[in-house]
């Protein structure tokens, strides 16, 4: 956890944070929720602690919008493809379902935050919904 925050840490500082002073728009696949949820929720780690080491570690730098893109998780495997898979998706079943479990149940802590969205959805309405939701938040 101490790693993923120390990246974090650094992603904030050297691109996050500037990218946001001269007003861009920064969009990242992965962040806090990603820590909380895997290293907490699934992982056993106190969720108030990997909280309270990622307000330091982003110097309290957090998302206005987090997509949650939701799969059941034989979904999520069939779409592997048989292609070699890393250590996290080699975690059992019951690991990836607390993983899904921890997402859904952060997003409903602050629903205006955390927009879950059901990924069986085709890639084209998924980008629809997606770009139609960040547009709404933008004007």
């Amino acid at each position: 956890m101490l790693l993923f925050m120390a990246a974090r840490a650094q992603m904030v500082q050297e691109l996050i944070l500037p990218a946001l002073d001269s007003g861009k728009i920064v969009v990242t696949d992965r962040f806090l929720l990603s820590t909380l949820v895997y290293q907490g929720y699934a992982g056993k780690i106190a969720v108030d602690a990997i909280e309270q080491v990622g307000t330091i570690a982003t110097a309290g730098t957090l998302p206005d919008l987090n997509f949650i893109l939701d799969l059941p998780l034989e979904t999520a495997r069939g779409r592997l493809n048989h292609r070699e898979v890393d250590r996290m998706e080699r975690m059992g079943t019951d690991y990836h379902e607390q993983v899904r479990q921890g997402f859904l149940t952060h997003a409903k802590t602050d629903p205006q935050r955390f927009v879950v969205i059901d990924a069986t959805l085709p890639v084209d309405a998924l980008a629809e919904k997606i770009t139609e939701i960040v547009l709404a938040g933008l004007s």
